[in-house]
């Protein structure tokens, strides 16, 4: 009774199946048709723009760090539970 019912989902997944490979076909044939480039390097600007950043941001998070454990250490040391808070604009 449902036999006919499973052909025809056969039927679309094979019409499906046929035209998702033929479209990879053409994108194959389009991708081969590109001219080969040499993938793009940065600049020694951008190189060393990076790394100047890379550096100023491992300093800040050292200084925030070292921060955050001398608060903790002299709420240690003067017994309270919590860590004072500092005097003045504090980030993050």
């Amino acid at each position: 009774m449902n036999r006919p019912r499973v052909k025809e989902f056969e039927e679309d997944d094979k019409e499906k199946r046929d035209n998702a490979e033929a479209a990879f076909r053409e994108w194959l044939k389009r991708k081969a048709a590109e001219p080969k480039t040499p993938r793009a390097s940065p600049s020694r600007e951008a190189i060393s723009k990076h790394l100047k950043d890379e550096a100023r941001q491992r300093v800040m998070n050292q200084w925030h760090n070292n921060k955050r454990f001398a608060s903790k250490v002299e709420a240690y040391v003067n017994g309270t539970t919590s860590p004072q808070k500092t005097e003045g604009n504090q980030t993050l």
